[in-house]
């Protein structure tokens, strides 16, 4: 399924077409999205013969509770049990109350007096996560995206399931998949309310400023990322920031946003041109519109990722735009909105069904009048 905002078609170099791979949608949203990742980390416990796994990565805690809690989870045969700092426990109690198999626990450092109800333990993270550690046999453990301190405590006291947590969070379910179908429609929407009010006079800062308010009124909880409107000659520029540059008549601008909805985002980029285009810029749009058709025509469960790069890139390369394409074709979306798999050249990922990628073009928006 393509995910585009609605009668907007042609494209540039870096935009993104969000697509779920192999799957079809159904109605209404599956609540249970965290039991079901319990379900596959205590499945992946068993099938690695491990006594269990702790869960230490802000990205990975993220992924599994779906909030940003500066958690530290331990899945073991005996139960999951979520660790957060004193501050944020009536938080995460509030966030998890719906699931009974998770016990949530806030360590406390330092003394400090605490309602009488709170179950707590007493020490540090670097604490606790030795004790989660000590048990006798393999403890899986996520060791990417750790920091030195971390790492000194894990490195041979666990083995790294890094891998195997990343193909599984990759691979989503219909539940996660509603949910970020739900953040492109916010998106959507959002574009749709602001893009026939861009004018002349208007800065970049102003009108990112009109699309983080539309997100939010559309539902948005938050920003997949900060938003980008680039006019001009920011427009080459792959990851702008908006800036005091006033739009002007004859700017292409570029507009790259996304919403998030129970934890999950979405990445859009739109391009809005003027009445008139420029020959040179319609040959490149042409060109990468014969790039992006070639890459979309590659997506199936079982292609490599890094045929899908190739479809886009030796078509760019064909019509004499190759060396300009200096940026991969696509990635995974999911909590976060650079996820697994990579849509490169160099990249060793195989599509699956459930996989939700984005292929990098820019749908081009023009003024009807």
């Amino acid at each position: 399924m393509v995910l585009t905002a609605p009668h907007h078609r042609g494209h540039d170099f870096l935009g993104c077409i969000l697509i779920i791979v192999g799957v079809t949608m159904g109605s209404g949203l599956v609540s249970m999205i965290l039991e079901e990742k319990l379900a596959k980390l205590s499945k992946l416990v068993e099938e690695l013969s491990l006594k269990g796994l702790i869960i230490v990565s802000e990205s990975m805690n993220r992924w599994i509770l779906g909030k940003s809690l500066s958690s530290f989870v331990s899945v073991k045969p005996d139960g999951v049990r979520v660790y957060v700092p004193v501050l944020e426990y009536t938080r995460a109690l509030d966030h998890l109350s719906g699931i009974r198999s998770i016990e949530v626990i806030a360590y406390q450092k330092y003394p400090l007096d605490v309602p009488e109800n709170f179950n707590i333990f007493k020490g540090g993270l670097e604490d606790l996560i030795r004790r989660e550690v000590s048990v006798k046999g393999a403890i899986g453990c996520d060791l990417s995206y750790l920091g030195k301190r971390m790492l000194d405590i894990l490195m041979g006291r666990c083995v790294d399931i890094s891998e195997d947590l990343w193909a599984i969070r990759a691979s989503k379910s219909q539940s996660e998949l509603e949910a970020i179908s739900k953040a492109a429609e916010i998106a959507s929407r959002a574009y749709l309310d602001v893009v026939e009010g861009i004018h002349e006079g208007i800065s970049e800062r102003e009108l990112a400023g009109d699309i983080d308010r539309a997100l939010r009124r559309r539902g948005s909880e938050g920003y997949a990322f900060p938003t980008i409107v680039a006019s001009g000659p920011n427009a080459s520029y792959p990851h702008a920031e908006p800036s005091d540059r006033v739009i002007l008549e004859g700017d292409s601008v570029v507009i790259d946003m996304g919403a998030m909805y129970m934890g999950y985002v979405s990445d859009m980029t739109r391009m809005v041109m003027g009445k008139k285009i420029d020959q040179e810029v319609r040959r490149a749009l042409d060109a990468v519109e014969d790039a992006l058709d070639r890459a979309l025509e590659r997506i199936s469960p079982g292609v490599k990722a890094s045929e899908i790069d190739e479809a886009a890139r030796s078509t760019l390369e064909r019509r004499g735009y190759g060396k300009y394409y200096i940026h991969s074709t696509g990635h995974g979306v999911g909590v976060e909105v650079h996820e697994q798999p990579l849509l490169s050249r160099t990249s060793q990922s195989t599509l699956e069904k459930g996989h939700v990628i984005t292929v990098r073009t820019r749908h081009i928006h023009t003024p009807a009048s």
